[in-house]
């Protein structure tokens, strides 16, 4: 079955796999999340929903700040602006 995933519409039986393959990123699994938990005591309800599924560089993100590293982070993508107020 073939599907649709937009900005403004999601139709059919979405194939996340097919997604991140074609979009370059890895799918957020528990052990990440484990790790995100550790530094932020609670999972942002995005994350715990599976709403955010995949990412890019997350790894390298939470290395570069488990060294003391400082860094910005701006979200990419059509929920960024919902996201950004949310937190």
């Amino acid at each position: 079955m073939t599907y649709e995933v937009t900005p403004w519409t999601v139709k059919g039986n979405v194939d996340y796999d097919a997604l991140t393959e074609k979009f370059g990123t890895q799918k957020i699994d528990e052990n990440l999340l484990e790790r995100i938990k550790k530094h932020t005591g609670e999972l942002h309800h995005f994350l715990r929903r599976k709403i955010f599924f995949s990412h890019r560089d997350l790894n390298f993100l939470l290395d570069e700040y488990e060294k003391g590293n400082k860094f910005f982070f701006i979200p990419e993508g059509h929920l960024r602006e919902r996201f950004i107020w949310d937190i």
